[in-house]
């Protein structure tokens, strides 16, 4: 016999034992004795958990975009599998001011109770709510009997809903609290008795990745939104990314600059020139300041002014520029100006 199963400690906690069991015949083939063994496999239940939601964790990650999609799909491998009924991410604003409430999963019909529209408890100061006294502490909490604990600010619609019990883990990273995860269960189960010995590695492991998405976003919405030209190219020449402002400035569309090297669009008089300053690149070099003139499919040129980084070691090169068309036409027709007479 080899079989496992939970047993219920005199401290309130359950632990994961596997048993091994032999019979012993004699000659006749009648059983004579039973020996046995049972050890406490908690530990290795609790390793593959964790690595379980590890794996959870850097996958949704990877393969969601936005922070608020990825801390979805999370929250949704945590119900399942600490089988938690409901599951929420708190972030801390940039302000510090204020903990929000960003994304959150729940079984329907759980989330038509506990979240009712215009509820108002979509954000707390520090120290106000469980979230807020999570990030004040910075300490794991466990409430139980919610619909009656007044510092349950929600306490109502935990009632309603029947949500009996929170834990709150706070999310540190680089010893600052980035959020709170708080997990809610409508009665007891054994998978979230065991989630608390996770959180040595799970807090640090999701604020980590948190703190990740949040600059790439913040980049992203630079990189869109900035009026000069940000991009990324090889030293092979060929562009790699390019941000929305270089198809307005050049009148190209992104597939068009990105299928052909950057000196295809450069003007004839300037290519040798351009040319020079990517061998400059190809050296390691960083390139401080120069200029070249574009084609635009309309035939007119754009004088673009560029600043690039030296190549990283996956040899991209990372490059701003500026479209200095109109300040070299005020120079040009202020060389051109006849001279008042005297």
């Amino acid at each position: 016999m080899n079989d496992e199963y939970r047993c219920f400690t005199h401290k309130g906690a359950y632990l994961f034992v596997k048993s091994r069991a032999y019979i012993l015949r004699d000659n006749g083939g009648n059983a004579v004795r039973l020996i046995g063994a049972t050890s406490d496999i908690t530990e290795v239940k609790r390793k593959a958990l964790r690595n379980e939601l590890k794996s959870a964790i850097s996958s949704a990650f990877q393969s969601e975009n936005k922070l608020k999609d990825a801390l979805h799909a999370v929250l949704r491998s945590i119900r399942a599998i600490g089988n938690f009924d409901l599951a929420e991410v708190w972030i801390v604003g940039n302000g510090k001011q204020l903990i929000n409430l960003v994304a959150f999963s729940a079984a329907d019909n759980i989330e038509e109770k506990f979240y009712p529209p215009l509820s108002g408890f979509l954000q707390f100061e520090k120290g106000c709510g469980m979230p807020g006294v999570c990030w004040q502490s910075g300490e794991i909490l466990h409430w139980e009997s919610l619909a009656t604990d007044v510092r349950f600010r929600r306490n109502r619609y935990a009632k309603d809903a029947g949500i009996t019990s929170m834990y709150a883990i706070p999310l540190s990273h680089n010893n600052d609290i980035k959020g709170v995860v708080m997990l809610g269960l409508t009665g007891d189960n054994v998978e979230s008795r065991l989630f608390p010995a996770l959180l040595d590695s799970f807090d640090s492991d999701l604020a980590s990745e948190i703190s990740r998405k949040q600059a790439e976003e913040e980049l992203s919405q630079l990189f869109d939104f900035v009026p000069d030209i940000i991009c990324i190219a090889g030293i092979d020449g060929f562009l790699r990314k390019i941000n929305p402002a270089m198809s307005t400035i050049l009148g190209y569309t992104e597939q068009e600059l990105l299928s052909h090297p950057i000196t295809y669009f450069v003007y004839p008089e300037d290519r040798e020139h351009t040319i020079e300053q990517i061998n400059h690149l190809k050296k390691g070099n960083p390139v401080v300041y120069f200029e070249n003139r574009f084609m635009t499919p309309d035939g007119s040129l754009k004088w673009i002014a560029w600043t690039a980084t030296a190549p990283s070691s996956e040899g991209l090169v990372f490059s701003v520029a500026k479209d200095i068309t109109e300040k070299k036409s005020w120079s040009y027709c202020s060389t051109k100006q006849p001279a008042w007479p005297k």
